[in-house]
């Protein structure tokens, strides 16, 4: 088997250039018996090459071995409807072993424990505190008046147009109809987080939506038209309560997404490079601006940009909403793409500087750490930093 080939077209599958020619290649060389060993070596190699940076035990090596092994596994274990063919399982498979290989070393820093990270090959000995961010949030009233959630009090915080609004003691914002009056006026609050800041909010219909960080929510105080609006930007996840004669519609600045009830990532920030909708359960339509639309189903994801659509399976969807459940979840991420993340986590602007075109990186990190102990996990890939004054990060080769 010409092993050399096998990675080459696994990550060129990976990045979406695969040309026809290609394809029929890489299945022929996924029917080898061989394929899987030859992965499975390959990984083991550069975990052996890393493992001395991270001082590691021979136990502790073949642990985290064995979790890297795992990750693998679960890649190839989607329902059969999105599987058609068998060879598109092992495709699936072996491009996340592919991912991992070309990111062991962050994929190294969530597994192995915080207490062994290596010492950083860094090109400064700077020590600086940036801590991650939390529950920080706005809201603006119908008036224009605006309520700092984060230093509010739990308990009633105002009542709009039929609506009361509170804040739960586990911080969640949350609408609760004042009347069954349904001719009430429609008033609309909007809900901001800064850079540093996520949110939670329960919707009037009772559909919750978690906002990421730099983000907005635009909803009515009350859903008594047929359909459900509401206008985001940057990123949100939703879960939609079901009532199938009032369908719900989130607008961005380049799409609309119409469900009834489902699970749902957008991402919409107007610096990426499209705006993606990962759907993990349900069914959704996302329509770009102009198009007719097309339909997702559970375990794809929508890439788009200006009015140009693709649809493709995701292996692991739930990686869309890491941000939501505690940590960074990166798939053959460029340095440009962690970084954006990181700005808006940490609250700082970062300066790339030097090419960095051809490191991609796979893995996890806790946003709960301190942003050096981040930096501190890619800085063992050779990517050093620098802190200056201002808040400004600069990342250099």
């Amino acid at each position: 088997m010409e092993n050399k080939d096998l990675i080459i077209l696994l990550e060129k599958h990976t990045n979406g250039q695969l040309t026809a020619a290609e394809t029929i290649r890489l299945m022929q060389l996924l029917s080898d018996d061989s394929a899987d060993d030859f992965i499975k070596q390959q990984i083991a190699n550069r975990l052996q090459q890393s493992s001395s940076r991270y001082h590691m035990s021979t136990e502790a090596e073949q642990a985290v071995l064995q979790a890297l092994l795992s990750e693998i596994d679960i890649a190839a274990t989607a329902p059969p409807a999105s599987r058609k063919r068998a060879w598109m399982i092992q495709l699936t498979r072996y491009a996340a072993a592919a991912a991992i290989i070309a990111g062991i070393s962050v994929t190294i820093f969530l597994l192995y424990p915080t207490t062994h990270k290596p010492t950083p090959e860094n090109t400064t000995a700077q020590t600086f505190q940036v801590m991650p961010g939390g529950n920080k949030a706005t809201l603006t009233l119908a008036d224009g008046s605006t309520i700092d959630l984060d230093s509010a009090r739990a308990g009633a915080l105002a009542q709009q147009n039929g609506a009361n609004i509170t804040k739960q003691s586990d911080g969640v914002l949350t609408y609760n109809k004042a009347s069954a009056n349904n001719n009430t006026a429609v008033a609309f609050n909007t809900l901001r987080t800064p850079r540093g800041g996520q949110f939670q909010v329960t919707l009037p219909d009772g559909s919750r939506v978690w906002l990421n960080a730099a983000s907005s929510l635009r909803y009515p105080t009350v859903f008594n038209d047929s359909i459900r609006n509401v206008e985001v930007t940057g990123e949100a996840y939703f879960e939609i309560a079901s009532h199938k004669a009032q369908p719900f519609i989130v607008t961005t600045h380049n799409q609309k997404v119409q469900v009834l009830g489902t699970r749902f990532n957008v991402n919409a920030y107007e610096d990426e490079n499209a705006t993606s909708t990962t759907l993990l359960e349900g069914s959704v339509k996302v329509l770009p601006n102009g198009t007719p639309g097309v339909v997702l189903t559970s375990g794809q994801q929508s890439q788009v940009k200006a009015s140009n659509i693709s649809i493709k399976e995701v292996a692991a969807p739930d990686n869309a909403i890491a941000w939501k459940n505690g940590y960074f979840s990166f798939s053959h991420a460029s340095i440009p793409a962690i970084m954006r993340q990181l700005a808006r986590w940490y609250n700082v602007d970062i300066e790339i500087q030097g090419n960095f075109d051809n490191q991609l990186f796979t893995g996890e990190i806790e946003k709960n750490l301190p942003l050096q102990e981040v930096l501190n996990g890619l800085a063992s890939t050779h990517i050093h930093y620098k802190m200056e004054a201002g808040n400004k990060l600069l990342i250099i080769p």
